[in-house]
């Protein structure tokens, strides 16, 4: 079990992660001849957001993996606590609501010539959120998400975003 105050994971400049409070409870098993770690039962909170992790990590040359991740019982509003601080940080005092899903895998070599092939899929229904700056709430926010790479090879890449909605005042079922 460990737990960090503000985890920050950038990557190319760009901040993927920013401060983010972390809670991991980890089963792991550690092969320290193999440099390989098995994840057995977990469970990660990332702010609001509960992931689920299994899989094997193995560090032996270079970085190979078989890992998958779920956050099946979330909220709207448990997904936009990881977004970025500087996208954020003014939504203190934002209410937000509706039902967000979170699945994927990683499963290959990751080195300086290779990435692994991986698959992450989110949705989003009856998503609302309210600030109180705007006139308006936005609501019936929905999608479907899938971004894919199948062998690792970053122009096989498919990002594929299906029923995007939402609604705004008066505009209803923006697509």
């Amino acid at each position: 079990k460990t737990e960090v105050k503000a985890l920050t994971l950038s990557y190319g400049g760009i901040p993927y992660l920013s401060k983010i409070k972390t809670k991991l409870d980890a089963d792991l098993g550690m092969d320290m001849k193999h440099w390989k770690f098995t994840f057995k039962k977990n469970t990660c909170q990332l702010n609001k957001l509960d992931l689920s992790l299994n899989g094997w990590l193995s560090m032996e040359k270079d970085m190979d993996m078989d890992l998958s991740f779920k956050a099946a019982r979330n909220t709207f509003d448990q997904f936009i606590s990881i977004l970025p601080a500087m996208y954020t940080s003014s939504f203190a005092d934002a209410k937000f609501g509706g039902n967000f899903g979170l699945e994927g895998y990683v499963k290959g070599i990751y080195n300086d010539q290779r990435i692994p092939a991986f698959q992450i899929k989110a949705q989003a229904d009856q998503g609302h959120f309210a600030y109180p700056g705007l006139p308006e709430s936005i609501r019936d926010v929905a999608f479907q998400l899938m971004v894919q790479n199948p062998d690792g090879q970053l122009d096989h890449t498919l990002i594929n975003l299906n029923g995007m909605k939402a609604s705004l005042g008066s505009y209803r079922d923006w697509e």
